[in-house]
């Protein structure tokens, strides 16, 4: 979870030019932070020894421009040796050892960062339906387009209306920390 979604820091200097984004805002303790350099120190050279010189020119582009680890990966030519060998290191890294640090409030906090990171906007979505539509009609050229069929703006400008109007009926941030904590709570007593 947490391991799968290594960023860039701009802040930090080599050989840790990663950091784990779920906690840029999250005020950690100093053992904390020990903690997350630790693991960032063992597992981030691992990961890159595996890759190839150019590889890792493009894993390291694709992290500064936001691409999760998996997505970054993805977007490489990976052979079938690099993907078992990563996957065997991620399996390993500690997780729960990482969580079970952490206060109620810092898991919430940590909540709330993963789900904002990869919520994707309307915009992004619209773009997707775009590029599908696009690669679609390239395959059937011959193919005549329905009277009613949308464009992709239209597409785009429906999904922005349904955003909006699931905002209305979405719980705010601090709702959903209410009810976390009041589950917590629950689960204590």
């Amino acid at each position: 979870m947490v391991s799968l979604t290594l960023a860039v820091s701009p802040a930090s200097a080599k050989p840790f030019p990663f950091s784990l984004p779920f906690f840029n805002d999250v005020d950690l303790t100093s053992e904390q932070a020990t903690l997350i350099e630790d693991l960032q120190s063992k597992y981030v050279p691992e990961i890159e020894n595996i890759l190839f010189p150019e590889q890792r020119e493009k894993f390291e582009q694709a992290i500064q421009e936001g691409y999760s680890l998996r997505k970054a990966f993805r977007r490489m030519a990976l052979t079938l040796e690099q993907k078992g060998e990563l996957a065997s290191i991620i399996k390993t890294v500690p997780k729960g050892q990482l969580f079970a640090a952490l206060t109620p409030e810092q898991k919430k906090e940590v909540f709330m960062n993963k789900k904002e990171m990869f919520m994707p906007t309307p915009d992004e979505i619209a773009e997707k339906i775009k590029l599908g539509m696009e690669s679609k009609a390239s395959f059937a050229p011959d193919a005549v387009d329905g009277e009613m069929a949308p464009t992709p703006e239209e597409i785009a400008e429906k999904i922005k209306l349904g955003f909006e109007k699931k905002k209305a009926f979405m719980p705010s941030i601090e709702e959903i920390k209410e009810k976390i904590s009041a589950k917590m709570e629950a689960m204590a007593e």
